[in-house]
């Protein structure tokens, strides 16, 4: 079987397959992407986040597949989700081969004589007038560069409140100090418990537990070469909302 290579954007809900593993793991660290090469690599995600993700692959997949609510164990839920990918990615392949072909038919014109010499004329005409003397108008100011790294999500209308001592109101607390909070931080803040928090579920906490579910944004710095994340609150709100006490 083919290796399947893939890399997750999990605030969408969508990923993209790659022809090596360094290819993935290289999107994966320009885009703050999960890459996965293997089931295993998925045990990481949350629930919510598997459950979502299998849905949206299923729905891809066009196959009818049942959507699920929860998983019965981790494990399960890992591998369905990874025979969905590996299902998807030849789903894409056969995509792209049509794309390819429709393409070089494209290059290739029509086959009737009449339109043939038609496509050959506005060819031609194209051609000449890409030879034409350049215009100051033809070449604008280029726009300023887009960074295209880290995670920049806009916060939702509405914003939801945290129970004291999760780390979800852990999250709050450190993204929304005035120097935000580094990948380290998080992981280190997060290190407590039974379950200590990795490198993926922290994205995973930033892109599904803060924007998805508590509603708030996500913004992106640096700080000397390391990406710092910072809470973005919707309009009119000065500071996140209380936590609500624990139960009990």
């Amino acid at each position: 079987m083919t290796n399947t290579f893939v890399t997750i954007d999990i605030a969408n809900l969508t990923v993209a397959f790659h022809a090596t593993s360094d290819d993935a793991m290289h999107v994966s660290d320009q885009r703050d992407h999960y890459a996965a090469t293997c089931q295993e690599d998925l045990m990481d995600l949350s629930g919510p986040v598997m459950v979502a993700l299998y849905n949206a692959t299923a729905a891809d997949l066009d196959t009818n597949l049942t959507p699920v609510n929860k998983f019965s164990s981790k494990e399960v839920g890992a591998k369905r989700l990874w025979a969905n990918l590996v299902d998807l990615r030849e789903v894409y392949l056969e995509r792209h081969a049509q794309v390819e072909k429709a393409r070089e038919a494209a290059k290739k014109g029509p086959a009737d004589p009449e339109a043939h010499a038609a496509w050959e004329q506005r060819k031609a005409d194209a051609a000449r007038d890409r030879a034409a003397p350049a215009k100051a108008t033809d070449y604008p100011a280029p726009k300023a560069a887009r960074r295209n790294t880290g995670i920049n999500l806009a916060p939702k209308a509405t914003v939801y409140p945290c129970r004291e001592g999760s780390k979800q109101a852990i999250l709050v607390d450190m993204l929304s100090r005035p120097q935000g909070a580094t990948m380290a931080e998080l992981m280190d803040a997060l290190s407590g418990g039974s379950k200590p928090w990795q490198e993926v579920t922290v994205k995973s906490g930033l892109n599904w537990d803060m924007n998805k579910v508590k509603g708030y944004g996500i913004r992106t710095s640096k700080r000397g070469d390391d990406d710092c994340y910072h809470l973005v609150l919707p309009k009119g709100m000065t500071a996140p909302l209380p936590h609500t006490p624990k139960k009990g």
